[in-house]
């Protein structure tokens, strides 16, 4: 018998289950797409994006299981790039994300489109619990608000599946997922497309003014029309 699967095998396989490959995909023949599409412009998101698309596909093919970034970079203010937290394990994410949302009431350049990510439902209860004795966020942010603010990687209501947001503060535990943890951090990170909030004991990332960005397909297409424009003039 044979089978056709379409889709990004990238992706995070079950929460129940936490294995970093299915067997099935140790009997799937696959192709690389020709073309990858990024939700983001800005350079360490991609990168980080991309360095993790490459080690899951090792994670599948080879069993490389352990996620390595290099030293990532992001503007303190808005925490748009790629931000590693080290202490305090996900209650570091929660109290960065609380910080960041009630700063966005006040500074224009801070987005409120953010989202804080956890691995189950319980997590995510834990989560809204640690974030609603915030009295500060309480004064900016209905509780209300604040529920729909955090959604999980396990299935259900709350799944954070096919969301796009400004912001992405994940508060995964990697020693609750071992060797499929890369998987989950892939789709996890890939869900924003200004910057990412990371738990990540080991990681590195440094404060810095301004981030490089990557012209949008909009932008290079105008480039590219007005060098060709300019070299028909030439002509």
């Amino acid at each position: 018998a044979a089978g056709l699967f379409l889709g990004d095998p990238m992706q995070a396989p079950s929460v129940k289950s936490r294995v970093s490959i299915f067997p099935v995909e140790q009997r799937t023949m696959r192709t690389m797409p020709l073309q990858v599409t990024f939700r983001q412009n800005v350079i360490p998101l991609v990168s980080a994006i991309d360095e993790l698309y490459a080690q899951v596909y090792s994670n599948i093919t080879r069993g490389v299981v352990v996620p390595k970034l290099p030293r990532m970079q992001y503007v303190k203010q808005t925490n748009a790039g790629v931000r590693f937290v080290n202490g305090e394990g996900v209650t570091g994410i929660h109290k960065a994300f609380a910080e960041h949302m009630i700063r966005s009431r006040t500074a224009t350049d801070v987005s409120s489109d953010a989202v804080l990510i956890t691995l189950t439902e319980r997590d995510r209860e834990v989560a809204l619990a640690d974030l609603k004795r915030d009295e500060k966020l309480l004064e900016a942010f209905t509780s209300e608000q604040i529920d729909r603010m955090v959604m999980t990687m396990d299935k259900g209501h709350h799944a954070v599946s096919g969301l796009t947001r400004d912001m992405a503060f994940v508060a995964i535990d990697p020693s609750a997922l071992k060797d499929s943890y890369t998987r989950f951090l892939y789709t996890a990170i890939s869900r924003a497309r200004e910057g990412a909030v990371v738990y990540m004991p080991g990681g590195a990332s440094d404060a810095v003014q301004s981030l490089s960005r990557m012209p949008s397909n909009e932008e290079a297409f105008e480039e590219q029309w007005n060098a060709s424009r300019g070299r028909s003039k030439a002509i």
